[in-house]
C-alpha cells in the first residue's frame, strides 16, 4: 500500500488515481442496479422517486467523468500543505 500523502512518483499517483476512478464508476454502476431493482420491488409511485434519484446519480457521474480536476484539487492550500481554516478567514 502506498502513502498517497507522501508519495512523489506522479506515474504512481496517476495509476492510483486511474485505479480508484475505475473503482468509483462500478460502484456507481453497482449503484444504479441495485436503485432499479428496488424501485421494481417497492411499485407504484417509489418507481417515479427512484427513477429521478437514479437520473441524478448518472447525471452526477457524468459531470464527475467529464471533469478533469476534483473539488479538492482546486482548493487553496497554506504554505505548510493544508487547507486553511474556517477561523482565518474571519476578521474580528
Amino acid at each position: 500500500m502506498i502513502r498517497i500523502e507522501t508519495e512523489t512518483d506522479i506515474e504512481r499517483l496517476r495509476q492510483v488515481a486511474l485505479l480508484q476512478r475505475a473503482e468509483l464508476d462500478r460502484l456507481y454502476q453497482r449503484l444504479a442496479q441495485l436503485t432499479e431493482e428496488l424501485a421494481r420491488a417497492r411499485g407504484g409511485d417509489a418507481i417515479a422517486a427512484l427513477q429521478l434519484e437514479l437520473t441524478a446519480i448518472r447525471e452526477a457521474r457524468a459531470r464527475r467523468a467529464s471533469s478533469p480536476r476534483s473539488r479538492s484539487s482546486t482548493r487553496s492550500m497554506s504554505p505548510t500543505g493544508r487547507a486553511p481554516s474556517a477561523a482565518a478567514g474571519c476578521a474580528r
